[in-house]
């Protein structure tokens, strides 16, 4: 009878540690999303934020807008919310291929003629956040 009972007990502590390992996986996933979900929504502002002569691009604009203070920032905007998911990513709140795909972005962005225009300013916003700034220099390709 003992036996049984330990049986019980053991396979009842075996599935109750299981069930919270699922429960932390589907929280982390769904704290992710929530992330990814923010973020694409904070993105989307700053594009809608630009005037109607700029269309759905920043960094891709003819030069004659590259002074246009709703550009400028737009821009700004832009890498704060980058640096927000730079840190994230260090902190392993963000995973790695969502990581990847913002970083792609931002590599591109980062080597625009509009970044090249902008790049100190830029940069001098981000000066209270070395790594950061660090990291947008790294993705510099010339």
């Amino acid at each position: 009878m003992e036996v049984i009972e330990t049986v019980v007990q053991t396979l009842t502590l075996i599935v109750g540690v299981v069930a919270i390992g699922l429960g932390v996986l589907q929280y982390k996933r769904n704290v992710q999303l929530q992330t990814f979900s923010e973020f694409t929504h904070r993105y989307d502002d700053i594009i809608t934020s630009l005037p109607a002569s700029f269309g759905a691009k920043l960094f891709t604009v003819d030069e004659k807008l590259f002074d246009d203070p709703a550009a400028v920032r737009a821009a700004h905007r832009y890498f704060n919310l980058c640096s927000e998911e730079f840190y994230l990513h260090s902190k392993k709140y963000v995973d790695n291929k969502i990581w990847d795909q913002w970083k792609r972005e931002i590599e591109k962005n980062v080597n625009s003629p509009f970044f090249e225009r902008h790049k100190e300013t830029i940069l001098l916003n981000q000066s209270d956040y070395p790594d950061f700034a660090n990291f947008l220099q790294s993705l510099r390709k010339t």
